[in-house]
């Protein structure tokens, strides 16, 4: 009976640390009357900061894609090519601006993610394809595939749009025919593109 004590308390503490914390995430669509519009996506965890920004055709469109960095407190600003993405974050939602390079200005504000609304990413040929998904009734989702040449493509979600081993089946119409990719929820640090 003495033996067992000493293990006993060495698994005590093991139990007491509990589960990492999960990434906090926010979405955004700014939709616009007469169609068109851009999805972003903020994931923060420990301090580090993925922002993805995406319009609904990144092959005819400025594509300002993925901004990686570290966070000061609640806050971030990160430049990139021309582009500003800009950032605050509570418990209770996100918002922000984005800048492109010609200086026209986007403002956001964000809901935390619930239901299949997130923002995914896959690496693939060299870079790292992002999707933004808002869930709702009519949901939106807008996404990019894009190589190490900086070509760029428009992805689609595979139907039904679900999640499958917890990743989003999408797919991009590539020269070379169609090609299905499976992407899943952003974790940091985010690999390459930051």
């Amino acid at each position: 009976m003495f033996a067992l004590r000493p293990l006993v308390a060495a698994v005590v503490p093991l139990l007491a640390c509990g589960e990492p914390p999960e990434p906090t995430r926010f979405v955004a669509d700014i939709s616009e009357p007469d169609g068109g519009g851009v999805s972003i996506g903020l994931t923060v965890h420990d301090g580090l900061v993925a922002g993805y920004a995406c319009g609904d055709d990144p092959a005819v469109e400025p594509y300002p894609g993925w901004f990686v960095g570290e966070a000061a407190g609640d806050q971030i600003v990160i430049e990139k090519n021309g582009w500003t993405f800009a950032a605050s974050w509570s418990e209770s939602g996100a918002e922000g601006r984005l800048v492109e390079p010609s200086g026209e200005t986007t403002s956001w504000s964000a809901a935390a993610a619930a239901g299949l609304s997130g923002t995914y990413a896959a690496r693939d040929a060299g870079c790292t394809t992002g999707v933004v998904v808002v869930d709702g009734a009519d949901p939106v989702v807008r996404g990019a595939w894009c190589n190490r040449d900086g070509e760029q493509r428009q992805v689609t979600p595979m139907a039904p749009m679900r999640l499958i081993d917890g990743r989003l089946m999408v797919v991009v119409e590539l020269s070379s025919g169609e090609r299905a990719l499976s992407v899943a929820p952003v974790e940091l640090p985010l690999a390459g593109d930051g």
